[in-house]
This record gives C-alpha cells, structure tokens and sequence, in this order.
C-alpha cells in the first residue's frame, strides 16, 4: 500500500472512529444521565474512623438537576434531617419508640426533600397507625450514600448503637449478596467527594481509558461473553455498589458465605443492645419499570426473572435463621403498574411516589 493510501486509510478510521465514540457517548448520555467524561458527584461525606466515611456534619445542600431539585441538611453528627440546625438527640425519650435506618442512598433519601423521603413517610404511617401502642415512633435516618452493609455495621457498633434503638432497619438494594468489606473501595477527601482508596498509576489510567465510549462498551461485552461462557449474569456497572447478578441461589455456595455470615452478625448487634433487626430488599428501576431496560441491558442486566428469583429466595432463606428479610418487590411492581415513575428515568432512585410506596410496603407487614 502506498503511502498516501495508507494515511488515507487511517485518517478515515479515525474519523469513523470519532464518530463512533460520539454516538456511543450521545447513547450513554441519554440513557444514563451523563457523559463517561463527566464527573456528577455531590459533596456530601466526611472521614469516619468507624465505616470510613459518612454524612458531612451540619450539611446545607442544594442538590439541582433536569429530574429534581431538593435540599439535605444533616446534624452535627451526620444524620439526615428536616431542616437546617435540627438536632436528633443520642438519649431516647422512654415514650418515644426509635427506629434506626441504616442502608445506601435510597435509606438517606437521595433526590427527594426530607417531607418525600422514606423516613419521614414510615414515621408518619406508623404514627397515624399506632404502631408502638400509645409511644410515637421516630425514625433515625442514618443512611449515608454509597456506604456498604459491612461499612455501616461498624459504625452501628461505634456510635449507632448510643442512640438505643428499639429496631433496626438495614436497606439492601439491587442484590442480597453485598459486598463484606468492611473497610469500604473509597475514602471521603476534604472537599467532601468520594474517592477511590490509594489507586495505583495503572488504575488511574484504566479509569481515564474508560471514559471513552469505545472501551467502555467493548469491556461491558467482553464481560458479559465471559460471564455466559461461566453461567452467570456478570457484572452490572452503573448501580452505585460493587454488583454481580446471581443466577441461582444455593445456601450451601462458598460464595454466598461471607454475606450471610454478615447478616448474623448484624442481628446479633442489635440483639445484643435490646433491638430488633429488619433487613428491607428493594430491587433497581427495570424491576418495577420493565422499559428501563434499554438503558440497563447495555450497563450488564441480563436476566431480570433469575435475579428476582435470587433475591426473593435468599430472604426467603434468612428468615429460616431466624434474620427478618421484607421484600418489596412486589409492591413496588404492582405500583408500577398504574404508569407513575417509582423510580427517576435518569437517576436511578426514588421519586417521591416510590420512597410512599416502599414506606407503605413495610409499614404494612412490620411486626409491632
């Protein structure tokens, strides 16, 4: 091939390379809310010597994009609340009966206002219903935004534990098996971002290279072509944790082991402190919202019935051993079914109709 024919060759290459990437990039933005290039993170944490990071204290955040536009404040010890300046005291009042919520983002109430959010709505329902036969309920929102089962139990043992709840709600999203490690993928820097734990040039390099389209696509399919090949679903990129779908659930699995082992421990904590243990299982928006999945298949989700499956069976499994499991799945789907979003389209969390759904959901089948 002569010279010029071979820079030809290549210049158009990349051009239809380029195009490419910008149709690919144009997909993603669309379907996920942002470009790969993009950065839409919040400052919303702080260093935690017990779970490695939590909720800046004495936070006032505008939180704005085209789905919502709310507001957080939090304590000055990091908990979720109303109002700028309100305070949720460590001593219980004895005619008060405290609920602890622990879990993720949908715990703490991302893209909705205090009034819209989980806690508010479950404390107000269980009240209008006297669920604590003559004390009022208060719930405790301790959620902290990408924060692990493993991270938040140590926090619980720490500091959570002071403020003598009577039960304690741990949210689990997306998948039961959860990660186990304890000391957590990110670290809170003084700006308030999450960052990732002492990466190494290769991994900052892999997490630039990932930012294009191109290479970001050829990893989901090559992932999911080594995840057919094994049987399993592969891994799901975009859901906010660490996330690989099962395709069954097997008690007897080495690799279910460290997740139950870690529910044990959480139920012994708060046995151990005079509380009750819930866990509450709530799924992703393609569950509930079967047109999410274009933009979900592509980021990893495969086999929708088989997950749900999984989860149903694996708290199905845990109330055998005696750890109360609830699985709003069902309610979540059955809402879905009138047309109204549970979930945002771009964010993949609660609207507010979503976060009254799931309150209703566990205020109806919680033990008193």
């Amino acid at each position: 091939m002569r010279p010029r024919k071979l820079v030809s060759a290549l210049v158009y290459l990349a051009f239809l390379g380029l195009v490419v990437e910008v149709a690919l990039q144009a997909y993603y933005r669309v379907t996920a809310g942002a470009f790969l290039f993009e950065r839409a993170a919040q400052p919303l944490w702080a260093p935690d010597p017990h779970s490695g990071f939590f909720n800046r204290p004495g936070l006032a955040h505008a939180h704005r994009t085209n789905e919502f536009q709310v507001d957080y404040y939090t304590d000055s010890r990091g908990l979720r609340v109303p109002s700028a300046g309100a305070e949720v005291p460590q001593a219980r009042s004895p005619d008060r009966y405290r609920i602890l919520l622990l879990g993720p983002s949908f715990a703490f109430g991302w893209a909705v206002d205090y009034a819209d959010s989980f806690a508010a709505e479950l404390e107000r329902l269980l009240n209008e219903r006297d669920f604590a036969r003559g004390r009022r309920v208060e719930v405790v929102n301790a959620g902290v935004n990408s924060i692990g089962v493993a991270q938040e139990l140590r926090w619980v043992e720490a500091v959570g534990l002071d403020y003598r709840p009577d039960l304690i709600l741990q949210f689990v999203y997306a998948s039961m098996a959860v990660n186990t490690n304890a000391e957590g993928d990110s670290v809170a820097n003084e700006d308030g971002y999450l960052v990732a734990k002492q990466q190494t040039l290769v991994q900052q390099l892999r997490d630039q290279v990932k930012k294009s389209a191109l290479v970001f696509y050829g990893w989901v399919i090559y992932n999911q072509t080594l995840a057919a090949r094994a049987g399993g679903q592969g891994e799901v990129v975009g859901a906010g944790r660490p996330l690989e779908l099962q395709a069954r659930f097997d008690p007897a699995s080495e690799a279910l082991a460290p997740s139950l082992a870690l529910y044990e421990r959480l139920r012994a904590v708060a046995e151990r402190a005079g509380a009750r243990l819930q866990l509450v299982y709530l799924p992703l928006s393609y569950v509930a919202h079967p047109e999410d999945m274009p933009r979900w298949r592509h980021l990893g989700v495969r086999d929708v019935e088989s997950q749900k499956a999984f989860d149903a069976a694996y708290c199905a499994h845990l109330a055998t051993r005696g750890i109360r499991c609830l699985d709003v799945t069902p309610e979540l789907v059955e809402a879905a079914r009138g047309g109204e979003r549970l979930y945002y389209w771009v964010d993949i969390h609660w609207t507010p109709l979503g976060n009254r759904v799931a309150a209703r959901a566990v205020a109806d089948r919680l033990e008193p």
